[in-house]
């Protein structure tokens, strides 16, 4: 399946060209997502190639007792990995997560055959739901799904159109998903863009979005549009673990433009 871009999240229907405002500036040229152009191969690529291992596949099966009290022992430095280790070992060209990654998200319908990627130093609330498919035909006359239970329709094994999925799921980097937010098959959300609680994203997120509702619409932009560019341009996600430690004063910090100068600085100088 082709790559996507991230393109602005509309507020009410796929006819609807309004672009929402952001409290930060305005909007009225494109968004910073329109022109860096997020795409699956941008969020996966740093740690594409982690797979789960003997290990990883054990602590997912354990029960939840044993795994709290192992826990005090064990800090894998990915606990989202280790929650889908099972499903990554069936799926390990469908299904990635990135370093760093936290939070036990339930993952619907993978037998669709839809990707999934998710970006580093994402944070996943309790009850967070990612639909691959699921999804139902309502330009038809009816919605019910006659060909995805062919022993009772038999007739209907073989028919084609009713398909479940509307596409891969792409979560970029630095992105958190609030408690009990349904992510929808189809849908891209960008760079450290916020999905609030109990939202229903249905649509691309833009980078540095704040989304909510149902279905979700864009609030506002967590930043100015001049600081949301300098940190895509500084992907301060893929430097090694040592240097984002000592950047921590700046990443948690309002301190943006000083965060991007150091970055700026260290890739000069070869750091």
């Amino acid at each position: 399946m082709p790559s996507r871009r991230v393109g602005s999240a509309s507020p009410t229907s796929s006819r609807s060209a309004t672009r929402p405002r952001s409290s930060t500036r305005s909007t009225s040229r494109p968004l910073p997502s329109e022109a860096d152009g997020l795409t699956l191969h941008d969020i996966s690529s740093p740690d594409a190639d982690w797979r789960p291992g003997a290990l990883a596949t054990w602590w997912a099966g354990l029960p939840a007792g044993p795994r709290s009290f192992l826990r005090r022992w064990v800090n894998p430095d990915n606990q989202t990995r280790i929650h889908l280790a099972k499903l990554l070992a069936r799926r390990p060209a469908q299904i990635t997560v990135g370093a760093f990654t936290y939070g036990r998200p339930k993952v619907r319908f993978p037998e669709s055959g839809a990707r999934l990627s998710i970006g580093r130093y994402g944070s996943i609330a309790d009850g967070v739901e990612i639909f691959l498919g699921g999804n139902h035909r309502t330009d038809w006359a009816t919605t019910y799904p006659f060909p995805a239970l062919p022993g009772l329709w038999p007739a209907a094994r073989g028919m084609s159109g009713h398909d479940t999925t509307r596409g891969d799921v792409a979560i970029g980097h630095d992105v958190w998903l609030g408690s009990q937010a349904m992510i929808m098959s189809g849908v891209t959300i960008g760079h450290g863009a916020v999905v609030a609680a109990r939202a229903v994203v249905t649509r691309d997120v833009p980078h540095y979005a704040i989304v909510a509702g149902n279905p979700a619409r864009v609030v506002r932009l967590r930043l100015p549009e001049v600081q949301i560019e300098a940190l895509l341009a500084s992907r301060w996600w893929e430097l090694p673990s040592e240097k984002v430690s000592q950047l921590l004063p700046l990443l948690m910090s309002d301190r943006v433009d000083e965060l991007a100068a150091a970055i700026r600085q260290a890739s000069a100088g070869g750091a």
